[in-house]
């Protein structure tokens, strides 16, 4: 994806995402963090080695699909709270239905 992503504001690591990178060199490790990070918050594919490439495919798909997820949770939220305000706009008296005040006197005083 050369675009940005979206505006969330973090995503998530796994367990297995470790494990499948434990073996790397502290180099490959950092060039991998860099990769997940710049994917996760602007959209870009890094040029990495081949070994690093593998374990950035298998975590880029993870992100993907969580932010699928995320994005589908924003739209049903939205649409529930589109629902919850036309049922209170359609709750709402209007304005034959609200009684007229009557005109109190002061009585003088």
């Amino acid at each position: 994806m050369a675009k940005k992503k979206s505006m969330k504001a973090s995503f998530v690591l796994y367990h297995e995402d470790y494990e499948a990178t434990r073996e790397f060199t502290l180099e490959q490790k950092g060039q991998l963090w860099n990769a997940v990070f710049e994917y996760a918050i602007r959209g870009k594919i890094p040029e990495l080695d081949p070994q690093s490439t593998v374990a950035f495919r298998y975590i880029k798909g993870k992100l993907d699909r969580d932010l699928v997820k995320y994005q589908e949770t924003c739209a049903r939220n939205s649409e529930n709270a589109r629902k919850r305000a036309a049922k209170v706009a359609d709750d709402w008296p209007d304005e034959e239905t609200i009684p007229k005040a009557t005109k109190t006197t002061n009585n003088g005083r």
